[in-house]
């Protein structure tokens, strides 16, 4: 079988590292999570990046703040 070329801005290798959370169920560990990526990039000296994140309780706590219906922000926050 051939080998194909990887797909538009799609690669065959790739560097991973994990950073996990135990113990706790508060929020604040996500915003220590983003910290920590930026703190990292910016050791390694990478600027151009986004972080997106993507987590209901976070969606949902924004519906509440804004006081409407988690229905409602989350058709709106949704990404196509």
């Amino acid at each position: 079988m051939a080998s194909r070329p990887p797909a538009k801005r799609k690669y065959r290798e790739f560097y991973q590292c994990d950073a996990d959370v135990v113990g706790t169920n508060s929020l604040i560990c996500e915003a220590e999570i983003i910290l920590m990526i930026k703190e990292v990039f910016s050791a390694l000296n990478i600027q151009d990046y986004m972080i997106k994140i993507n987590h209901r309780g976070i969606l949902s706590g924004l519906a509440e703040i804004a006081n409407t219906r988690e229905k409602r922000i989350l058709l709106v926050c949704r990404h196509r």
